[in-house]
């Protein structure tokens, strides 16, 4: 009689656990459901122009799961700004539209987007800043308490400048032109301070505050100079075509961990922009299905090796076969 009670409540038991997991299936599913089905909005902010291979990543990776603009998902542009006084304006129209999500381009611009957005709840998903937790974005890349995720770009200037000195070892004097108002030149010119010291190599860093005076730097470099180097940032990057310049006028390499081999570095080895900009759709896509950013650790981008020969041949640099065939990219 007891083994037949037992039976009866377990078989009970087995029913009970059966319908609630399929009404938890169903709530899932519903939830699931309902964020696919929404239509999500998504300001889009930068200041360079240059960064819009960023968002053509960004966008790719949206449109593969399914956030498909024009039926599910809205782009709100304010991109590119013409200067740093209008970006507090601009977030504030499209708070003011209430997009669902803030794609951010830059330290500048993230750190006003998380001010713009106190007591509100517009998730942030950034890129690309140089470094989060030095630039006081946040104190812990991962459950740092607030609504932001994205993906860091610093990291690759130790090894950047291995390569350079892999190509031409002959190089003790690289100068590297600053601008101190832009912070991912300050940290960058840090990280690039401590592995030349590591490993033996001048610098020659020059603070230059407008683009006359880095023209003038580029066109009479000192006499000692024997490399050239480009920061990260965005005073540096939009006026690659001086360093260009100044390294085929005077036969010296240039290298830069912006990955920017295809705007005339001869070598560099960062971030490859529409990557960059596919590693922060995929964070996006998972917060507008409703996973807070402070859950989603924030990414250091995958860098890569470039090499433009064009630049090397004008420059008068030889590159091995050797090193050509560990290079991601190859401008011939």
């Amino acid at each position: 009689m007891q083994g037949s009670t037992y039976l009866r409540v377990s078989f009970i038991l087995r029913i009970i656990v059966s319908v609630w997991l399929v009404l938890a299936a169903g709530l899932m599913t519903g939830c699931e459901n309902e964020h696919s089905s929404k239509h999500n909005t998504i300001g889009i902010i930068c200041l360079n122009g240059k960064l819009l291979s960023i968002v053509d990543g960004f966008k790719e990776r949206l449109t593969e799961a399914e956030h498909i603009e024009g039926k599910n998902i809205t782009y709100l542009y304010e991109c590119p700004l013409q200067n740093k006084s209008q970006v507090k304006g601009a977030l504030k129209s499209l708070i003011d539209k209430k997009v669902d999500l803030l794609f951010t381009m830059s330290t500048p611009i993230t750190k006003q987007a998380l001010k713009a957005t106190e007591g509100k709840d517009i998730p942030i998903v950034f890129t690309p800043v140089y470094n989060v937790l030095g630039s006081g974005l946040v104190d812990n890349l991962l459950n740092h308490g607030k609504n932001i995720t994205g993906v860091q770009v610093g990291g690759s200037t130790a090894k950047t400048l291995e390569w350079l000195l892999t190509i031409s070892p002959e190089v003790q004097n690289i100068l590297v032109p600053i601008n101190e108002a832009d912070p991912a030149s300050r940290f960058g010119l840090m990280d690039l301070q401590a592995a030349a010291k590591k490993l033996g190599v001048g610098l020659i860093s020059i603070k230059v505050s407008n683009t006359e005076e880095l023209a003038a730097l580029l066109k009479y470099p000192p006499e000692k100079m024997d490399a050239l180097w480009v920061l990260h940032g965005n005073y540096m990057v939009p006026r690659l075509h001086l360093f260009v310049e100044a390294a085929t006028q005077y036969k010296v390499p240039l290298a830069s961990p912006t990955a920017q081999y295809t705007q005339g570095v001869m070598i560099s080895y960062g971030q490859r922009y529409k990557r960059t900009g596919e590693q922060a759709g995929r964070l996006a896509h998972k917060v507008l299905h409703g996973v807070s950013p402070n859950d989603l650790p924030i990414e250091t981008a995958d860098f890569f090796l470039g090499i433009n020969l064009k630049t090397a041949e004008a420059a008068g640099v030889s590159i091995s076969d050797d090193i050509l065939r560990q290079a991601e990219t190859i401008v011939r």
